[in-house]
């Protein structure tokens, strides 16, 4: 029987979320995930916490789903510590370090242990990435869509006010922009994300406060969000407030006091707007007995409202959940009162508001009093807490979560501060409720998601006219779920499901919303991750299968979010592959069971597990059956057995994917190849992915097509879009054999060796069904025909490339260079030390037999005449002093061959050593620097282009391209790409270009070849010149390099692109490495410079002691010594020679203070005396 084994790209990837790799390429199970439609990257991953990652592995973990893409990364924005001793960090991703709006990652650790970790990013780059708009442009943009008369920043009180708040004296309002990438439709399509400049704009008048984001190419607004979080009422009736109640003051004398309070952490501030909306201006609240009875026309007696809500939230949030204020490190809760209506200036101003940094109040109207209630002032500071956490975004369902938490936490902090009189409408107190939290619809709110009074959001652009696609009116959805997972209830919800919670209590429930607000929601979460994240909530608070995440589940299912909680435990598992063409056969098992606690694995082969996930090495063919029991304790216990689950056989065909990035080699003679959407489905968009056929010992590969079905090119036989490559050998540096689509359809291909290279490129557009291919190989019938080729008939520095060149699937090879030295590389390089011509030898084999060939005079060595040296003797503990001449660059080394040279220059002084030395030196001769290419672009016509072009261009020696020339016309990272023939990248330089004529640093070492490319990579943004016309091709050195042609697609001769003036260069030369000994005698014993000063004589010192030159004058018989100078710890510091005078100066002005020995060397003698340089 044949099996055929199938795997998809969409599995692959889960494969890869069920065992994450870490660093050290182990594999880390996990124990759950949840994928969501609008990005790849799971928007959760817990791991098995027995074997958690290390947080220093994130980036590991990470890669699988980032695809190599290394310009992503992540920022982190905060650290925080939870009650139950986790640790989590909250990150913001990146492209090319500018923040990815949204994009954002939580991680939830222990002991540096990575357990969870949840949130929204994307795995491709954003493709808008130009900006033409200054920074100054786009806030005269974001200005010109606010259009208001006067600014925050404006107001010279209020910019000191914001110092004094901030207590920061750089503070400002004034709007500073900030490139990011961000996609107006809040989605995760990387296409979609536009860079933008993005301002926090404050107006004065008409008031408003929202960050505004400018497309940096146009100006264009493409999105607003508000930072005023504010609640709008409508009713008709007044009531009183709370009561007599106790709130902290600040005493200012015995007969002053006002509300302000700072002790123990806790900032609480009041303060009086006079009915205007300056900051800057407000005033104090005072009383002269510190009993706040001040009642007046002017409502001053509303201050001890707002005062005292913002001391028992403050409260609330510490004692109930740990939190030193809203952003847990003491935040100063400030509350301004009597605000007048910002758009008309009235005194009747029925609202109440968070900024981003404070609460402001308005005093109501003649129907409705001042808007300080309890449940009111804590609504608006939990919009604190939430810009300090999730920082939700104000529109659609994020923007509803923002405000159904300020509900929650406003009428739990009621709950608690005010039990009595604590109720779930919200607002009662000023007149007239808004909102019920039991009841949405009784406001017109709906209280079932997509139920009655339910604002769509889908295609909804948030604006004022709106409630931003419904912020208000669609929180009653989590406010009906909190007041269900408090009290309870039954019933028919909104879209006609049966329904029954029961209620776990408030304490409880807002434990759930505080921990599901803090730790896992982020930006632009929705319902989903709302209903998701509460229920992970609860088991890290309660445990899993617990009476609370029955209640949370089932409370969600009653306001249409999810389905309802199931009680009961279920075993279920699966595996992505099942099957196996050969052994041994590696099976990650994904644990689909319910409500678990404990499991035990029978993987059918004599072995067993109790991990929750595990991996199982199958190590013999077979069938074979699995059985998984799980234990949920309370929840009951159940098996599943799955018969014949696993197969081994190598009857079955071996399919793989041609998934995007390099693919594994595959090395069976037979098998079956898909594109990235298997068997049945379409392949990815932005695709660029490899894979080599290679079975051992194989004398060709065919390639038989089943079918073939991708995106067609422009014209004729042009695969412009999509397409396959087919490459004749074991990458895609092989000869091309065809580029294929729908309009240039493939054939069976053979290869002529024994290996076949297949790349596919995919387009953001269209995406067909792809292809099936079916490969077979042959083998040899004969023994291999081998040659070679070098990469230089000459050569002077010894070095030769070897590439093979043998015919007939060799799979092995044994070269003779010649001198004694031979490899059993494919393609060696060997350094010749003798100059001559040499006969190599190569024997290649394959799997019928050798055969060998041999070569004469192939090439010529022709090296430097070797350095002139000698060797010399040193007493022991001596310094070693070596010299060496040549007509280059002397570089001394400590082998004969390789190694980093140790010293540049004639003269070689390292320690003293104990015993006889040998080092070895060369005489480097550098190549010089030549052009080639127009020395400027004033050749003829042309301009600034953004095209992705490239110059083609042959080599015909072995070079280094060290130079190019280019003219900027904007500054910003670019990658410069050398490319085969083919397109292929073979080295790359990825830096930053300013504006202007710019050099741009290569070193590009190229081997001869031909149709070479320079050009930009495809992401890098181009504007650079180019001349279209004045061109006259080919520009060359003869023997060395001919620029040819340009890659425009008409007239290739007639344009010039963007590189201009090259530099550049033949191999360097070098002499054969000679050795140079250093003898030790151990008779006379040097202990260091003090000893060598009894020497001395014939030469005396002036001045000394010396401040900046000494002089020296010798009364020696040679006319040509070196003088050195050593300082008291027998260490050179300086050297000069003489030749032909008895009268030298030296600058020792370098020199710190102290004694030093100088000594003099003739041919015959050496003398030392020491000189004090003091300044």
């Amino acid at each position: 029987m044949n099996y055929t084994k199938a795997i998809f790209t969409s599995i692959l990837l889960v494969s890869g979320v069920l065992f994450a790799q870490n660093s050290n390429n182990q594999y880390i199970p996990i124990e759950k995930v949840s994928l969501v439609e609008s990005t790849i990257i799971p928007n959760y991953i817990e791991y098995d916490h027995q074997n958690a990652p290390d947080l220093n592995d994130l980036d590991d973990l990470l890669s699988p789903y980032l695809k190599g893409k290394t310009g992503l990364g992540l920022r982190l924005l905060k650290t925080e510590h939870d009650q139950l001793g986790l640790v989590h960090y909250r990150y913001i991703q990146t492209y090319l370090n500018t923040d990815i709006e949204f994009a954002e990652l939580m991680v939830h650790t222990k002991n540096s242990k990575i357990l969870s970790m949840n949130g929204k990013m994307i795995a491709e780059y954003p493709t808008n990435t130009t900006t033409n708009l200054t920074e100054s442009a786009a806030l005269n943009a974001a200005l010109n869509s606010v259009g208001a008369t006067s600014y925050k920043w404006q107001i010279p009180s209020e910019e000191a006010h914001l110092k004094l708040e901030l207590n920061d004296e750089n503070a400002s309002y004034f709007p500073q922009g900030e490139l990011v990438y961000i996609n107006p439709s809040l989605e995760y399509n990387a296409n979609g994300f536009r860079l933008a400049y993005r301002f926090n704009i404050y107006a004065q008048e008409p008031m408003s406060r929202a960050e505004i984001y400018v497309d940096a190419v146009n100006g264009e607004i493409i999105f607003r969000n508000e930072q005023i979080h504010h609640t709008n009422v409508t009713g008709t009736a007044n009531t009183a407030y709370s009561g007599v109640r106790s709130i902290p003051t600040d005493s200012v004398n015995s007969s002053l006091f006002r509300l302000r309070s700072s002790e123990g952490g806790k900032t609480i501030n009041t303060y009086n707007l006079n009915l205007s909306t300056n900051y800057g201006s407000a005033t104090d609240f005072t009383d002269t007995d510190n009993i706040w009875n001040n009642v007046n026309a002017q409502k001053d007696e509303y201050a001890t409202d707002a005062h005292w809500g913002a001391s028992e939230t403050y409260d609330y949030f510490l004692n109930v959940h740990g939190r030193n204020s809203i952003n847990n490190n003491g935040f100063p809760l400030n509350s301004y009162i009597h605000s007048s209506d910002p758009q008309s200036g009235s005194s009747s101003y029925v609202n109440a508001f968070w900024d981003g940094q404070r609460m402001t109040y308005g005093d109501g109207n003649s129907s409705y009093s001042p808007l300080v209630a309890l449940d009111i002032a804590g609504h608006e500071i939990s919009h604190g807490l939430t810009t300090f956490t999730a920082n939700l975004v104000y529109a659609a369902e994020s923007g509803a979560l923002n405000e159904s938490f300020s509900d929650i936490f406003g009428t739990a902090i009621e709950f608690f501060a005010r039990p009595s009189r604590a109720n779930w409408l919200i607002g009662e107190d000023i007149g007239s409720a808004f909102r019920s939290m039991s009841n949405p619809l009784q406001f017109g709110d709906p209280d079932t998601r997509l139920g009655p009074s339910w604002q769509n959001v889908v295609g909804c652009v948030p604006s004022s006219q709106n409630d931003q696609c419904g912020v208000h009116g669609n929180s009653g959805v989590q406010n009906k779920w909190f007041y269900l997972l408090t009290m309870g209830g039954s019933g028919t919800n909104g879209i006609g499901n049966a329904y029954s919670v029961r209620g776990t209590g408030i304490d409880t429930a807002s434990a759930v919303a505080f921990r599901n607000l803090t730790v896992y929601l982020g930006r632009n979460s929705n319902y989903d991750d709302a209903r998701f994240f509460a229920i992970k909530s609860a088991v890290d608070l309660y445990g899993a299968c617990t009476p609370q995440v029955a209640s949370v589940t089932n409370a969600w299912h009653a306001v249409g979010v999810g389905s309802p909680y199931v009680p009961t435990t279920i075993s279920d598992f699966s595996a992505i592959d099942t099957a196996e063409c050969k052994a041994p056969f590696y099976v990650n098992f994904l644990n689909n069971s319910t409500n678990g606690l404990t499991y035990f694995w029978d993987f059918g082969d004599g072995t067993n597990s109790t991990a929750r996930t595990p991996t199982h090495l199958y190590q013999n063919l077979g069938n074979y059956d699995v059985k998984l029991k799980v234990d949920g304790g309370a929840c009951g216990v159940d098996s599943l057995e799955k018969l014949n689950y696993i197969l081994v056989d190598t009857n079955i065909v071996c399919e793989v994917l041609l998934a995007n990035g390099s693919n594994a080699t595959q090395t069976t003679c037979s098998g079956k190849l898909y594109d990235s959407g298997g068997s049945t489905g379409a392949y990815n968009p932005n695709e660029t992915g490899t894979i080599t056929i290679a079975p051992v010992g194989a004398a060709s590969v065919s390639l038989n097509f089943i079918m073939f079905d991708v995106e067609a090119g422009t014209t004729g036989t042009n695969c412009n879009y999509d397409n396959l490559q087919i490459f004749d050998g074991n990458s895609t540096n092989a000869s091309l054999i065809g580029t294929y689509c729908n309009n240039n359809l493939p054939s069976t291909i053979t290869s002529t060796t024994g290996a076949i290279t297949l790349k596919f490129t995919s387009d953001p557009g269209v995406e067909l069904n792809g292809f099936e291919i079916d490969w077979s190989c042959t083998y040899p019938s004969s023994s291999p025909s081998p040659d070679f080729i070098v990469n230089a008939s000459k050569s002077c520095s010894g070095e030769i490339s070897f590439e093979d060149k043998t015919t007939g699937a060799p799979t092995s090879w044994s070269w003779d260079f010649g001198d004694g030295n031979s490899s059993n590389l494919q393609n060696p390089v060997h350094t010749y030390n003798n100059n001559g011509t040499y006969t190599v030898k190569l024997i290649s084999s394959n799997s019928f037999g050798p055969d060998s060939v041999s070569k004469s005079a192939l090439f010529t060595v022709n090296r430097p005449l070797p350095a002139i040296s000698q060797n010399d003797t040193f007493c022991l503990n001596q310094n070693i002093r070596l010299t060496a001449n040549g007509v280059g660059d002397i570089k001394w080394y400590k082998s004969q061959n390789g190694g980093t040279a140790l010293f540049n220059g004639n003269v070689f002084n390292t320690a003293a050593v104990n015993k006889d030395t040998s080092f070895w030196v060369e005489d480097y001769i550098e190549a010089p620097l030549q052009s080639v290419g127009p020395t400027s672009n004033a050749i003829g016509s042309g301009n600034n282009f953004t095209g992705n072009q490239y110059l083609i261009f042959d080599v015909l020696q072995p070079i280094k391209l060290q130079r190019v020339t280019v003219f900027s016309g904007m500054g910003q990272t670019r990658t410069i790409e050398l490319r085969d023939g083919n397109g292929n990248v073979l080295q790359s330089k990825y830096l930053y270009v300013s504006s202007g004529m710019q050099f741009i640093f290569l070193d590009f070492n190229i081997q001869p070849g031909t149709n070479y490319q320079l050009g930009l990579s495809s992401g890098s943004s181009v504007d650079f010149y180019r001349n279209d016309g004045g061109v006259t091709f080919p520009y060359t050195i003869p023997n060395m390099v001919s620029i040819k042609s340009s890659s425009a697609s008409s007239n290739p001769g007639g344009y010039y692109y963007y590189f201009y003036d090259w530099k550049v260069k033949a191999i360097d030369c070098s002499s054969q490495r000679i050795e140079v000994k250093a003898f030790i005698d151990s008779t006379c014993n040097s202990t260091g410079i003090e000893q060598l000063s009894t020497n001395s004589a014939d030469f005396s010192i002036y001045p000394n002691p010396a401040k900046n030159k000494i002089t020296i004058l010798t009364s020696t018989n040679s006319t040509n010594y070196t003088i050195e100078v050593f300082n008291k710890v027998g260490e050179l510091v300086l050297t000069t020679y003489s030749k032909n005078t008895n009268s030298n100066q030296i600058d020792v002005s370098s020199l710190s203070n102290g004694v030093y020995f100088v000594k003099v060397i003739s041919q015959n003698a050496q003398k030392v005396k020491s000189v004090v340089v003091l300044k």
